[in-house]
């Protein structure tokens, strides 16, 4: 019985490896085709999935036998009934085809993370009107983000990270509001965060850790009433930690990581700017000063509206601990 499950599983792949070379699904998405025995083992494997006689899903990713090989195009062109391409964990090489690609218009989902796909990341993917996931995590790819990414509208979830991307995060992406995870880390990503933020209003998790962004987090950050997962560590962004903002995130919020960063505090700003003020009028001495910049916590809760006055990372934590207790947070 081991035996035949293993020939079986060794026909299933070499069907597979076809695929990838080029051929066989387009020869073999008309199911009135004439099908050989290597096709009919293929039809009842469970990689493959046919609803009302039109192919619907392609599902294949074993750790113990990876797919080789690059994607030919010309395999995907007549694929247009076809609704889930999953991929993910092979070693699948070379450039995405974004032409034909581009030609799967009843595409729900397509997954293609830990690969060895390399080179851009195809601007035909804006064709994909109907896409809801799409997660291209853990590749070699290189490149800035399309812009055009921001009209597959329906997405819910884009997954870029662990990739070698460049450039800054297209203000466009604020767009997709029905987005629930946007995970953009560990790549090579510059400049600001999204000031449109406020626009997720469904975005349960934001991952933006390990690029090189700057600039401040913005207070929009608090109009993210769903989000549950804020990991934006390791980064060099910087400006007053918007202390207020964050305290109106979901109550729900369940991890917010932001250390390694470069932010200050609003008590320190304060204190600075009353020393500069107190020097200019030959006022405190520079013991007087310190004291004030350095005071200690307020003990007992604060209210949301009452302002923030942390002068250090800890004081922030305990802050933000008295408004989400169960939340787990490191600055």
């Amino acid at each position: 019985m081991g035996r035949q499950l293993l020939h079986r599983g060794e026909r299933w792949q070499s069907a597979f490896i076809s695929f990838l070379s080029g051929g066989w699904l387009a020869r073999c998405s008309d199911r009135d085709s004439e099908l050989s025995e290597l096709d009919h083992a293929l039809f009842q494997n469970p990689y493959v999935s046919f609803h009302e006689g039109r192919l619907y899903k392609i599902h294949c990713h074993d750790l113990h036998s990876p797919l080789y090989g690059e994607i030919d195009g010309n395999s995907l062109k007549s694929l247009h009934t076809l609704s889930r391409l999953d991929l993910s964990c092979n070693k699948i090489q070379g450039q995405l085809p974004g032409r034909a690609i581009q030609r799967l218009f009843q595409l729900t989902q397509l997954e293609l993370s830990r690969n060895l796909l390399r080179g851009p990341i195809p601007t035909q993917l804006s064709s994909l009107t109907k896409l809801q996931d799409l997660s291209l995590a853990r590749n070699q790819l290189t490149g800035s983000i399309p812009t055009g990414l921001s009209t597959l509208t329906a997405l819910k979830t884009l997954d870029l990270s662990s990739n070698h991307l460049e450039g800054t995060i297209p203000e466009q992406l604020s767009e997709l509001g029905d987005l629930l995870v946007l995970d953009l880390s560990w790549n090579r990503i510059s400049g600001p965060l999204l000031h449109g933020l406020w626009r997720f209003q469904h975005l349960v998790k934001l991952s933006v850790h390990h690029n090189i962004l700057t600039g401040p987090l913005p207070e929009t950050v608090g109009r993210l009433k769903c989000a549950e997962y804020l990991h934006l560590q390791c980064n060099h962004l910087d400006g007053v930690l918007p202390l207020d903002a964050l305290q109106r995130l979901n109550p729900g919020v369940r991890e917010l990581l932001l250390h390694e960063n470069r932010f200050f505090f609003r008590g320190n700003c304060e204190a600075s700017e009353g020393d500069s003020q107190n020097m200019n009028r030959g006022g405190r001495s520079r013991k007087g000063a310190r004291r004030q910049r350095h005071r200690p916590a307020q003990s007992g809760p604060r209210s949301r509206q009452g302002g923030s006055s942390s002068n250090t990372a800890e004081e922030a934590r305990l802050e933000l601990l008295e408004v989400f207790p169960d939340l787990t947070i490191v600055i």
